[in-house]
């Protein structure tokens, strides 16, 4: 286990990275990622686990939003990183939280599992698409939510 593995044991914090969209509209491709943060991720996050969640543009602050971002990563015990929308930041977080030894968690909307060219849509990068992601359907946030308790459950310990 890496020193800095062994430093975060008693951080209750958890580090969501995810596309901050609050576009709605009708297709299966678009949703309000706030809602998907307030119904499913926080709440299986904090009531279920007793973790709290720290997503970056939750935070109050006077920093530059790098520095803050890699200081509360590297304050976290792991890492929820939502793949939806095919955000490059998000990528990179993830990375930097695996760079330092902490566990990271992989959810996504179905919908973005795979490119759409038409729409254009790129799935999750070949890098990760071998990982165990959560796929998650807007209208199912209850199993999604479930699924990340039983996730947490599962690699936190």
């Amino acid at each position: 286990m890496s020193e800095k593995r062994k430093n975060n044991l008693n951080s209750k914090q958890c580090f969501v990275a995810m596309w901050f969209n609050e576009q709605e509209d009708k297709t299966k491709y678009w949703f309000n990622m706030t809602k998907i943060y307030n119904d499913a991720i926080k709440p299986a996050i904090e009531q279920e686990n007793k973790y709290t969640s720290c997503r970056i543009d939750c935070i109050e602050h006077c920093d530059d939003i790098n520095d803050k971002m890699i200081s509360e990563i590297r304050k976290s015990r792991f890492l929820l990183v939502d793949l939806t929308g095919y955000r490059g930041g998000v990528y990179w977080e993830a990375g930097f939280a695996e760079g330092l030894g902490l566990p990271v968690i992989y959810t996504c909307n179905k919908n973005w599992q795979y490119s759409n060219k038409d729409l254009h849509i790129q799935g999750v990068h070949f890098d990760l698409n071998h990982r165990n992601i959560i796929f998650w359907e807007e209208d199912k946030l209850e199993e999604f939510k479930e699924k990340i308790k039983n996730r947490i459950d599962a690699i936190i310990f």
